[in-house]
């Protein structure tokens, strides 16, 4: 038998988000999902280096600003 011992947890919700191009502070909950957050570790030969934590946050405006023609989209009804 299974004896259990109740715990507590904090949570956080996103309230706000700087984005990290242009430094603008989004608390819209609009702004704040359309977001890009991007997270990857650097491997051999990366050119931020092995092992290296690189991230960023991108809003909106930013991401088809610097990324625009190389990003492919595809409206939702069109996916099945």
């Amino acid at each position: 038998m299974m004896h259990y011992e109740p715990i507590t947890r904090t949570e956080h919700d996103v309230i706000a988000i700087t984005c990290d191009a242009c430094g603008r502070y989004f608390q819209d909950q609009a702004e704040l999902q359309a977001f890009v957050h991007i997270a990857k570790t650097g491997s051999y030969g990366n050119i931020f280096g092995d092992g290296v934590e690189i991230s960023c946050d991108l809003c909106q405006h930013c991401l088809k600003e610097r990324l625009g023609d190389a990003i492919n989209t595809t409206p939702v009804q069109e996916r099945a």
